[in-house]
């Protein structure tokens, strides 16, 4: 793994029911109360596809908020 103050890209995937719940919404405002950039899109699949970019300790806080998210709602997996 990176060093905690590297710069990190991750791309992501996220499985489940993820369209017309403000997911990616609540990934942004999440990401950006971290300080990341990136993006994220809906896909004919019915799947939220992103990349988030920043530090490393920052890119595992949110991939904790997203495995948070998780939890509480109906997605079945995600992919990073």
């Amino acid at each position: 793994m990176a060093a905690a103050g590297r710069l990190t890209s991750v791309d992501f995937e996220i499985f489940g029911l993820v369209q017309g719940v403000f997911f990616r919404k609540h990934t942004q405002i999440q990401a950006k109360a971290l300080g990341l950039v990136g993006w994220c899109l809906n896909t004919r699949h019915n799947t939220v596809q992103g990349q988030v970019q920043g530090p490393n300790a920052k890119i595992i806080e949110m991939y904790e908020r997203l495995v948070e998210i998780k939890r509480q709602s109906t997605i079945k997996h995600y992919e990073s």
